[in-house]
């Protein structure tokens, strides 16, 4: 998580999130082939990942196993925030980034036998 929402920050990654929601209904197959090739390939690995972590014990069998996106959407949310806000606080971010940490748990943590 904390790659996820250290990637915040970039300058790159929010000149593109900004390009894309406001431009990229003008070009709908490019900014089909950068989702086949960035977010929908980081949700096909997150699934597989879950899945193995499921299988070995490690996590519990959740929503956000069969939904991997819902694993970055509080990323996206937090990434529109600061997109429409002249200023965020950084214990805005820590907080957002720690209580994405805290709803995961809660959805992974496997149940005690």
């Amino acid at each position: 998580m904390d790659q996820l929402h250290t990637h915040l920050g970039d300058p790159t990654l929010r000149a593109t999130a900004r390009l894309l929601l406001t431009e990229g209904h003008r070009l709908p197959d490019i900014v089909t082939l950068w989702r086949q090739n960035t977010v929908d390939n980081l949700h096909v690995q997150l699934g597989s990942l879950l899945r193995r972590c499921v299988e070995r014990g490690l996590c519990r069998d959740s929503t956000v196993v069969h939904h991997p996106w819902l694993i970055v959407s509080p990323v996206i949310h937090q990434l529109f925030q600061q997109l429409s806000s002249a200023a965020v606080v950084p214990i805005q971010i820590r907080e957002a980034r720690n209580t994405h940490v805290d709803m995961l748990c809660e959805l992974l943590t496997p149940q005690a036998a």
